[in-house]
């Protein structure tokens, strides 16, 4: 049996697509946000994160799961592999400041990332 997909939800399927490929915003609900953690599959070179006040840096390391809100920074020549709950994987280059976050509240559809070029550590 085939199933027919309505085109708006095709259409909205590719946009959240290109934003997650060129780095956009996609968001996470309420109730997503209070529980979702990113865990960090692999560490090259020197990243950290810091709390959402800035007070709290910690080193990254294999393994560790980070909370919504909390910042993460790579060093020169650095690398760091994140895997959302949700299933999704995503590799954070050298030199980047990612912010876990909820920036759009009507979209339930997976967890949200602003990523900034800044300079390394």
């Amino acid at each position: 049996m085939r199933m027919a997909v309505a085109p708006h939800r095709l259409v909205f399927a590719a946009g959240a697509a290109a934003h997650i490929f060129f780095g956009g915003l996609v968001c996470l609900s309420r109730a997503q946000e209070e529980t979702e953690r990113v865990r960090v599959k692999a560490v090259v070179g020197t990243a950290e994160v810091l709390s959402p006040d800035s007070t709290t840096r910690r080193l990254v390391r294999i393994g560790m799961r980070i909370p919504l809100g909390w910042h993460l920074r790579t060093g020169s020549e650095s690398r760091v592999e994140l895997a959302f709950e949700s299933g999704t994987v995503m590799s954070i280059g050298e030199g980047s400041v990612v912010t876990l976050s909820n920036q759009i509240e009507k979209s339930p559809v997976s967890p949200s990332m602003s990523i900034q070029r800044k300079e390394p550590l």
